[in-house]
């Protein structure tokens, strides 16, 4: 059928811009001092999200491309067997100007109310991935918005979920010390190269050929 994302130029197109971003991390730790790299490790992480973010609203818009029937039906729409992508991408930024979840199981739940969970591409996420995309969203959050609440979710979930310190440093400071864990995806590197590792892991898998 004409007019069908490329899913592995998509998939090909995000891995490129987080191997960037982590180039660029690699290169002012080569030349700086500790606490720039630890600034640096904080952009790379925003950046990591954000390629994340438009990665996941291109991915789904590409899937209800392809696919619209569960979304029409569930619907009531009548006479229409495909959504164009402008429609498409209409319709999973909710009428807004821009796309926006709160972690991975809001993803999930999006993609099943437009897909159904049988064709959903974010149903495929590992346990482990999902926890990874979810404490970068964290991380993020603290460091773009510096908030109280931001702060709090920030420091609860290093507690209770992945690394489960006792002890929390800020953003900069956690991102940028070696990861040294056996279960690391990326053992021996700073840990902002872990989420990267994660991310890259996830686009692969949820950009495989839609099954239809």
């Amino acid at each position: 059928m004409s007019g069908r994302t490329n899913l592995a130029a998509l998939a090909k197109s995000s891995t490129q811009q987080i191997h960037h971003s982590l180039r660029m991390y690699g290169e002012i730790r080569l030349t700086s001092d500790h606490y720039q790299n630890r600034w640096a490790s904080q952009f790379a992480a925003v950046e990591l999200h954000a390629i994340w973010e438009r990665y996941a609203e291109k991915r789904l818009i590409a899937a209800l491309n392809h696919n619209a029937a569960h979304f029409l039906e569930r619907n009531e729409v009548k006479g229409v067997k495909r959504v164009s992508l402008g429609l498409a991408s209409y319709i999973v930024r909710g009428g807004r100007k821009f796309f926006d979840f709160k972690d991975s199981s809001d993803l999930i739940s999006m993609g099943d109310r437009l897909l159904s969970t049988r064709y959903n591409p974010f149903r495929e996420l590992t346990t482990e991935q999902k926890q990874y995309i979810n404490c970068l969203a964290t991380i993020r959050n603290r460091i773009v918005h510096r908030s109280d609440a931001a702060h709090e979710s920030y420091r609860k979930f290093l507690q209770r979920t992945l690394y489960r310190m006792k002890f929390v440093p800020e953003p900069d400071e956690f991102l940028n010390a070696i990861d040294r864990r056996d279960e690391s995806p990326a053992r021996g590197e700073p840990r902002v190269i872990s989420f990267a590792v994660v991310m890259i892991e996830a686009i692969e898998l949820t950009a495989q050929p839609d099954p239809f």
